[in-house]
């Protein structure tokens, strides 16, 4: 998932910075991604990384609401 975290006032760097002292949570720039940051500087990725069978089960689920 990707946020755009411009209303802090921060940088995507800075925010990624002080996010898991401050809420426990790990999040990272997505300048970090490219050869030209300027128009990623405030956004950020965050990756749900899970067991397959929670995957799995997510998928069963978004499947059967469709």
């Amino acid at each position: 998932m990707v946020a755009d975290v411009s209303s802090t006032g921060l940088s995507g760097i800075d925010f990624c910075m002080q996010l898991p002292e401050t809420k426990g949570v790990a999040a990272i720039p997505l300048a970090a991604f490219t050869d030209n940051p300027e128009p990623w500087k405030c956004k950020v990725r965050f990756a749900f990384c899970k067991r397959p069978e929670v995957i799995r089960e997510a998928v069963c689920r978004l499947t059967a609401a469709s």
